[in-house]
Protein backbone atom coordinates (compact mmCIF):
# COMPACT_ATOMS: atom_id res chain seq x y z
CA UNK A 1 0.00 0.00 0.00
CA UNK A 2 1.04 3.58 -0.93
CA UNK A 3 1.20 6.67 1.94
CA UNK A 4 -1.66 8.17 0.65
CA UNK A 5 -3.79 4.67 0.43
CA UNK A 6 -2.96 4.72 4.01
CA UNK A 7 -4.05 7.70 4.57
CA UNK A 8 -7.49 7.36 2.63
CA UNK A 9 -7.89 3.90 5.16
CA UNK A 10 -7.17 5.78 8.25
CA UNK A 11 -9.09 9.07 7.47
CA UNK A 12 -12.06 6.23 6.76
CA UNK A 13 -11.50 4.13 9.54
CA UNK A 14 -11.88 7.49 11.68
CA UNK A 15 -14.49 8.45 10.50
CA UNK A 16 -16.29 5.59 10.84
CA UNK A 17 -15.75 5.38 14.39
CA UNK A 18 -16.71 8.89 15.08
CA UNK A 19 -20.10 7.74 13.39
CA UNK A 20 -20.53 4.88 15.89
CA UNK A 21 -19.44 7.10 18.50
CA UNK A 22 -22.00 9.31 17.72
CA UNK A 23 -24.64 7.25 17.22
CA UNK A 24 -23.81 5.44 20.48
CA UNK A 25 -24.28 9.47 22.17
CA UNK A 26 -27.39 9.79 20.49
CA UNK A 27 -29.04 7.04 21.96
CA UNK A 28 -27.70 7.74 25.27
CA UNK A 29 -28.95 11.30 25.75
CA UNK A 30 -32.22 10.25 24.53
CA UNK A 31 -32.25 7.51 27.04
CA UNK A 32 -31.07 9.63 29.49
CA UNK A 33 -33.96 12.50 29.02
CA UNK A 34 -36.83 9.61 28.84
CA UNK A 35 -35.20 8.45 31.98
CA UNK A 36 -35.12 11.97 33.84
CA UNK A 37 -39.01 13.13 32.36
CA UNK A 38 -40.33 9.46 33.89
CA UNK A 39 -38.65 10.24 37.34
CA UNK A 40 -40.20 13.85 37.09
CA UNK A 41 -43.39 12.48 36.33
CA UNK A 42 -42.67 10.10 39.34
CA UNK A 43 -42.07 12.64 41.78
CA UNK A 44 -45.12 14.54 40.51
CA UNK A 45 -47.20 11.91 42.10
CA UNK A 46 -47.95 9.89 38.55
CA UNK A 47 -48.24 6.31 39.39
CA UNK A 48 -47.57 4.11 36.37
CA UNK A 49 -50.34 1.74 36.25
CA UNK A 50 -51.27 -1.36 34.01
CA UNK A 51 -54.16 -1.38 31.33
CA UNK A 52 -56.92 -2.82 32.26
CA UNK A 53 -57.32 -5.68 30.68
CA UNK A 54 -60.78 -6.11 29.22
CA UNK A 55 -62.56 -9.26 27.09
CA UNK A 56 -63.51 -8.11 23.27
CA UNK A 57 -66.29 -9.97 22.56
CA UNK A 58 -66.41 -10.59 18.42
CA UNK A 59 -68.74 -11.93 16.28
CA UNK A 60 -67.87 -15.28 15.16
CA UNK A 61 -70.62 -15.33 12.56
CA UNK A 62 -70.78 -13.07 9.91
CA UNK A 63 -74.26 -11.39 9.78
CA UNK A 64 -76.10 -10.89 6.48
Amino acid sequence: MTLSAHKALFSLIVLAALLGFGWVLIIYVLSFHAAQWMIDRLEGGYAPRRPAVRRIARNRYLRA
